[in-house]
Formats: C-alpha cells, sequence, structure tokens
C-alpha cells in the first residue's frame, strides 16, 4: 500500500512498470483511509517503479517483491 494521508477521499492514478519501462499495470485506484494499493501476487519477485499521480502531483515508488 501506498499512503498518502494528505488526499483523503482522492482518486489516484496507478501506474506500474518493470525495469525494461514496460507499464503493466494501469488503474485509477480510491484513496481510502489515507492509502491506496494494488495486490503484486501475481508478479514474479523482482524491482519496478509504481507512479501514482494524483492532484496533478507524480511520486515514484521503487518496489522489491522478494
Amino acid at each position: 500500500h501506498v499512503y498518502l494521508s494528505d488526499y483523503p477521499g482522492a482518486t489516484a492514478a496507478v501506474a506500474l512498470y518493470n525495469l525494461a519501462g514496460s507499464r503493466i499495470y494501469a488503474k485509477d485506484s480510491p484513496v481510502r483511509e489515507g492509502e491506496t494499493g494494488m495486490d503484486m501476487s501475481g508478479y514474479p519477485n523482482g524491482v519496478y517503479i509504481l507512479n501514482v499521480r494524483l492532484n496533478g502531483e507524480l511520486r515514484s515508488y521503487k518496489i522489491v517483491k522478494k
């Protein structure tokens, strides 16, 4: 989960990329109780980049799935 306590009740555009730069997931996700997220159980272990766009602001997170 990504914590977005500054934006309760908003909708975030969430996109997941592999290290080759290919977008492998994209969805508009509601921010509930200050957080949003996605289920990564179907993805192989590795390193991913998660982009979260909210109110015109882009935040990027490095995700390491083990």
